[in-house]
């Protein structure tokens, strides 16, 4: 499985310039890694909240990536982490984090208290762990039952980013495919509100990145290939 971040610039710079280094901690996979520096990019300790979002297909193997990047921003900040409810990258989130970081966590969730309109895709028992483990559930964020379930998991999507427009915020994605509709309307919706975008590309090339309307991908870091 490769991996590879990239940041979504809101302008023409590329890598190499002057600037304070990223480091996303432990998020090397594999043998070799190489982390080039950027302008305007900071630690992860410059945001106060960091959400996160990704493919409900993206495979457990991902578990060791979304857990370093998890726990980079936990140990290296006192941020906020914002994640959905879906099964796939959401889960993945939700299960790196320890159970004495829990009151750190929103969850956006597009179904009601235990469950009530959740559908095969929702990580039903995660969330309902979380939030008797301290984390602020947000319960029918995408509309209540009379929305339809496509519409209400869009706008949950949209509530989540909107929550991360409101302070300084940055969004972590993983994808494991070029065509994430919900994930990459995320971060399109990021990227028109100024919200610095971060996406790990799980088991594709990179060059498959769709543009989001405004700036470039710019290589950030680089993990090797693990089986």
């Amino acid at each position: 499985m490769s991996a590879l971040s990239f940041f979504l610039s809101l302008g023409s710079v590329r890598p190499g310039g002057a600037g304070r280094l990223l480091r996303l901690g432990l998020v090397g996979v594999g043998s070799c890694s190489a982390v080039f520096a950027y302008i305007g990019v900071t630690m992860f300790s410059s945001f106060s909240s960091v959400g996160f979002c990704g493919s409900r297909s993206l495979p457990v193997s991902a578990q060791p990536l979304v857990a370093s990047v998890v726990s980079s921003v936990l140990s290296g900040s006192s941020a906020r982490l914002v994640v959905g409810c879906s099964v796939g990258a959401d889960a993945l989130v939700l299960s790196s984090v320890p159970q004495s970081s829990l009151s750190r966590v929103s969850v956006f969730a597009a179904f009601g208290f235990s469950g009530r309109s959740a559908c095969s895709l929702s990580a039903v028992p995660l969330v309902a762990t979380a939030g008797r483990g301290g984390a602020f559930v947000n319960w029918w964020s995408g509309g209540r039952l009379s929305v339809p379930l496509r519409l209400r998991l869009a706008k949950r999507s949209l509530a989540l980013v909107q929550f991360l427009a409101r302070r300084r915020s940055a969004l972590v994605c993983f994808l494991s495919s070029p065509s994430s509709r919900g994930s990459l309307l995320a971060c399109r919706v990021a990227v028109r509100l100024g919200i610095p975008v971060f996406v790990f590309c799980v088991g594709f090339s990179p060059s498959r990145l769709p543009r989001l309307g405004r700036g470039s991908w710019s290589l950030v870091q680089v993990a090797g290939s693990q089986a």
